[in-house]
């Protein structure tokens, strides 16, 4: 299950173009990074449990399809590429969701790289100390949307160190939740297209989460909700250079997002 606020930044295009190239961190950077993991882990199944209830017996959230869901997942995780989560984002709390219809918390546990670290702006939660608990512990590092470019840089390379070393990651490439409720294709974010093409044989999993009652961008779905999710795995190419390049990654990810959109549209209409 996934136990992390929701990603809603993009680092600034002029961020972009230095963060990876000599993506080195400090031995202390280094230090934290397994620190917070290993305590992640040592508390996962409590979080889990105390996630999972709100999910269930409060917000009553039912994701369709569930065991089709997992069983594909089960199979892109045997592939053993780096993995990027990509996902349309209408809510809150979308990488907790996903998280949760992609696996089970047992099977997290014994394979604790698949649950995805996410990068949540820090305003999002900083004045919350529940919510602060719950992103350490849930695989999160923080990213502050005004910051400057040594910042954004550090941010974008522990998230190369972590995809290298075979951790998941999830990235909304819209970089914010959708106003419209839709898919928008002009401003597709730069992190995402960086972050791939800096990682050999990286893979996307492209998702496509929205609720039967959703219609526009909210803090949490509506109460009792039931989910349709639609997962694609993608291999994306690395054509173009610099940032040119960089952004023709990003809007071909996004476009397979926008696509599984109207592919979900088509069937509710």
């Amino acid at each position: 299950m996934g136990l992390a606020v929701p990603a809603e930044i993009e680092p600034k295009e002029e961020h972009i173009d230095a963060a990876f190239e000599e993506p080195k961190l400090s031995d202390q950077e280094l230090r934290e990074l397994r620190h917070q993991r290993a305590i992640g882990r040592i508390f996962f199944l409590p979080l889990a449990a105390f996630i999972l209830f709100l999910l269930r017996f409060i917000y009553r959230i039912e994701i369709l399809g569930l065991p089709e869901v997992r069983s594909r997942f089960v199979a892109i995780s045997k592939r053993g590429k780096p993995l990027v989560i990509c996902s349309n984002h209408l809510t809150m709390v979308d990488s907790i969701i996903i998280q949760c219809a992609l696996a089970s918390a047992w099977r997290y546990l014994v394979d604790y790289r698949l649950l995805s670290w996410n990068i949540p702006a820090i305003e999002n939660y900083h004045s919350k100390p529940l919510w602060r608990l719950i992103t350490y512990l849930g695989k999160c590092i923080p990213i502050d949307r005004n910051g400057s470019a040594d910042h954004t840089g550090s941010v974008l390379a522990k998230l190369k160190f972590l995809l290298s070393a075979g951790e998941t990651i999830t990235i909304f490439p819209e970089g914010t939740r959708s106003r419209t409720g839709r898919v928008n294709l002009d401003e597709p974010g730069y992190g995402i297209g960086k972050i791939i093409r800096s990682v050999p044989e990286c893979e996307v999993l492209c998702i496509y989460l929205r609720g039967r009652n959703q219609t526009r961008h909210s803090t949490f779905p509506a109460k009792g909700d039931k989910m349709y999710m639609d997962m694609e795995l993608v291999v994306p190419e690395r054509n173009g250079r610099g940032l040119r390049g960089v952004r023709e990654t990003s809007l071909k990810i996004l476009s397979k997002i926008k696509a599984m959109e109207d592919k979900y549209l088509s069937l509710n209409a």
